[in-house]
């Protein structure tokens, strides 16, 4: 028993020296690693802050075996923050270091601020310059091929368009956007995007959901817009421009003879539509325009050959026109209900025919009138050639654009139209019938006793002679290139010569110009300036 005790002794501690030799490198490396985790994570942070200087900021960077992970991060340019970030965390593919290049399995950032911006010439301010990422391209396209196959980032978007006047701030909040697949140098294949947005401020708000794919090789991509509640370009005093309850946008890159286009199909549900005109007639841009002296900065061969809205349908909308040279405040004329297609509308201007459809209802007083149009027009050349229906219109919604001082003034009645209207070669011509019906006038006012340049008692008369129903055939004319002509002025002018005819007046037309004689030698001139007397 006692000769056994010494060798068990010797075994022992012959398996604890294995022990000791085997776990004590172990907790050594295990040390040396959580040490050199740590101290490399600080090595880094000022490495990076050294290479980017003033331009970078971070509380702290951690290195460990499955991640990297750096906390409030900070980027600055000429003095501002452009990008805060509360955490971002990448986890590499660590056996991509076996290979040449790079992969890395994820990269998540939460608590994103990003602020971007163009100055007054239009220069885009991003977070970091342009040169500096193609530098970093371009030193990572020589090492290898790289691999992101999932980036997730979160936060929020600042936007400032300081070379636009009128609205130009946007702001995107619970941003999420998300890309799988990404290679670097790109590959011939799709690379899917994902983003949803809440927008908020002038220039747009409402909710947007993005699906896309984008193939950077071959510099292609499809994309799905959805969302609701949508408004753009709210500036006072008239508010939104347009406003739609829900929308729909898809589109994608096409190859054509020459270059390449965008084509795209947008459903809108429940729009609002507003459109203004100045004193002089001049329609009041609701886009955002470049200030005076300034000059587009995109290089011809960044554009896109051209845009080509091959759909628009519209349902259930109100179109709004506020007309600036009738009246102060404008005249508003307003038409709801309003659904419609238009087909194949290009921008720039090609040389395509959009064809369209749509009707309405134009309200009271009284019972609503309705409108419909159709037709095909040619944005590039002008061309141009539509029907255009109206039934049932209350009279007091034209009395703005037919009364004239010293007249008298329109208080009830209806009118149909018929017209068609077609341009070839600048040149317009628009056969129309007008039927007027239960015409009221006001008491007379003034010397003249007129309506739309013709005695105001012979109109009644004949009202009365053919049971409150009068029939007018007349056609509008004239070159649209003429600095002098007006559509409004032609038809008013046109309109009075067809009543004076149906009385039996006699009419004299002298150039742009039209003279009435009426009973006792009245004489009315009209044109460019329509009712006005002598």
């Amino acid at each position: 028993m006692s000769g056994s005790r010494p060798g068990r002794g010797a075994g022992n501690r012959s398996r604890k020296k294995w022990v000791i030799l085997f776990v004590t490198p172990v907790l050594v490396f295990i040390l040396a690693v959580v040490l050199v985790a740590g101290f490399s994570g600080a090595i880094v942070k000022q490495r990076i802050e050294k290479h980017f200087g003033d331009r970078f900021r971070a509380e702290e960077i951690l290195i460990g075996w499955g991640s990297i992970k750096a906390r409030k991060i900070q980027i600055l340019n000429q003095g501002l923050t452009v990008l805060t970030a509360q955490t971002v965390e990448l986890r590499p593919d660590w056996l991509s270091l076996f290979h040449k290049g790079f992969s890395i399995s994820s990269l998540e950032a939460d608590g994103l601020v990003l602020r971007i911006e163009q100055d007054r010439t239009g220069l885009l301010i991003l977070p970091v310059p342009v040169y500096v990422l193609q530098k970093a391209l371009q030193q990572l396209a020589r090492i290898g091929i790289h691999q992101l196959d999932r980036a997730v980032l979160k936060g929020t978007i600042f936007y400032q368009a300081r070379h636009l006047s009128g609205p130009n701030e946007l702001k995107a909040e619970e941003v999420r956007l998300e890309i799988r697949d990404l290679v670097y140098p790109h590959r011939d294949h799709p690379v899917p995007f994902t983003a949803r947005a809440l927008l908020s401020g002038p220039l747009a708000s409402g909710r947007l959901d993005l699906n896309s794919s984008i193939n950077f090789f071959r510099e292609q991509f499809a994309f799905d817009l959805a969302g609701d509640n949508l408004s753009l370009f709210n500036e006072e005093p008239h508010g939104p421009v347009l406003q739609t309850a829900s929308y729909r946008l898809t589109g994608s890159t096409e190859e054509v003879a020459g270059g390449r286009r965008i084509v795209a199909d947008l459903t809108l549900s429940g729009p609002s539509v507003k459109l203004a005109t100045d004193a002089r007639g001049r329609l009041v841009s609701p886009f955002p325009r470049k200030k005076k002296g300034l000059s587009d900065q995109t290089p011809e061969r960044d554009r896109p050959r051209f845009y080509l809205l091959r759909n628009l349908r519209v349902t259930d909308g109100r179109f709004l026109f506020l007309d600036g040279k009738i009246a102060r405040p404008p005249q508003a004329l307003e038409v709801t209900n309003w659904s419609g297609e238009m087909h194949r509308l290009s921008y720039p201007f090609q040389d395509i025919w959009a064809d369209y459809q749509a009707s309405g209802r134009i309200p009271g007083p009284g019972p609503p009138g309705t409108i419909e149009i159709s037709g095909k027009m040619n944005l590039k050349t002008a061309d141009h050639a539509s029907r255009v229906q109206l039934r049932n219109v209350a009279l007091l919604r034209l009395s703005p654009y037919i009364h004239k001082q010293g007249e008298a003034r329109i208080t009830g009645g209806t009118f149909d139209a018929d017209m068609n209207l077609t341009i070839r070669g600048k040149t317009l011509h628009a056969p129309t019938q007008v039927v007027l019906r239960d015409l009221t006038l006001a008491p007379k006012t003034g010397a003249s006793g007129l309506f739309v340049g013709v005695p105001r008692k012979m109109v009644l008369a004949l009202l009365k002679d053919n049971k409150n129903r009068i029939v007018l055939n007349f056609e509008g004319q004239g070159r649209i290139d003429n600095p002098t002509f007006s559509l409004r002025e032609n038809m008013l002018s046109r309109l009075t010569v067809g009543l004076a005819k149906r009385l039996g007046l006699s009419v004299v037309e002298i150039g742009e110009k039209v003279i009435v004689e009426g009973i006792g030698g009245t004489i009315r001139k009209l044109g460019g300036g329509a009712g006005q007397g002598r």
